[in-house]
């Protein structure tokens, strides 16, 4: 198993559609992508400035079911379209077990 965590910052001025939109589409992701069998998808409170805005775990059956997902179209349209847009900053690690 490999567990994929990351943490984005986004800007100041993305609106609550925009964000909606991240976690809708990280939240779709396991139906169109095989191998991605857990996800867990969360947004700050804003109760500490400076925290980041949107976290996900998501785990995967193995490392090449990972790399599959990186690849995909609905990852790379979902990062492209509305992430990327409203991005200040990412923060990643994958673990196995």
């Amino acid at each position: 198993m490999i567990h994929h965590n990351v943490m984005l910052t986004l800007t100041t001025d993305a609106t609550t559609e925009q964000k909606n939109a991240i976690v809708s589409g990280l939240l779709g992701l396991p139906a169109v992508i095989e191998g991605l069998e857990e996800i867990d998808v969360h947004s700050d409170l804003g109760l500490v400035e400076g925290n980041a805005s949107i976290f996900f775990r998501m785990s995967f059956a193995n490392e090449s079911s990972w790399r599959g997902y990186s690849a995909h179209p609905a990852h790379v349209a979902l990062a492209s379209e509305h992430i990327k847009p409203v991005l200040v900053s990412k923060s990643a690690l994958q673990f196995a077990g």
